[in-house]
């Protein structure tokens, strides 16, 4: 979305809190807040300065778990 001119910033709120609103879904989804839902990731980059950050996940987290961690060695 963001390489189809949308941007990083836009492209990541497409992606999160915008479909979680739409759904009524946002009091627990869309946001890192205590007490919601969240998958998370780390990256080497910033993906709001630009969408390629995502390329380099490092980090992963699912439901309260790590699942991917490239940090250790």
């Amino acid at each position: 979305m963001s390489e189809a001119g949308l941007g990083p910033v836009r492209a990541l709120h497409a992606g999160t809190l915008g479909p979680a609103r739409r759904l009524g879904a946002d009091a627990g989804l869309g946001t890192v807040e205590p007490g919601k839902y969240a998958d998370l990731v780390a990256t080497d980059a910033d993906p709001l300065a630009s969408d390629s950050a995502f390329r380099t996940v490092r980090w992963v987290m699912k439901a309260g778990t790590v699942v991917r961690d490239d940090t250790r060695t």
